[in-house]
């Protein structure tokens, strides 16, 4: 974990993964330091946008995110479009203002279930 510039290298050289954006999930158990690692990764991409899948799932909905990741993110980074999504507020329990993540060449999607098919 402490050459990740060598593994964004990697990562920049890989062919696209959904439309001109190489999507790279960022899975693992909770508590185990995808949002840490992801940070960093970001970091060493040069500043790669990053979406948290607890901005998606919602009380009701802890892996029932998969409609709004296809239809918030996925299609418009597929376009080359930057995504705007709408994040989950977990103390007020509702969805609050649209953010925008950018169609970045490499765009990091980090939390429980990201690798999910």
């Amino acid at each position: 974990m402490d050459d990740l510039a060598r593994h964004a290298d990697t990562l920049r050289s890989l062919p696209a993964s959904c439309g001109p954006v190489r999507l790279v999930a960022v899975d693992g158990h909770a508590g185990s330091g995808k949002s840490t690692f992801a940070g960093r990764l970001a970091a060493a991409l040069g500043g790669a946008p990053v979406l948290h899948l607890d901005d998606l799932a919602t009380h009701e909905e802890l892996f029932g995110w998969t409609g709004r990741l296809r239809d918030q993110v996925l299609r418009p980074l597929a376009r080359g479009e930057d995504a705007r999504y709408a994040p989950y507020d977990w103390t007020g329990r509702r969805f609050g203002p649209a953010r925008t993540l950018e169609a970045a060449p490499v765009v990091l999607v980090e939390g429980v279930g990201a690798g999910r098919r």
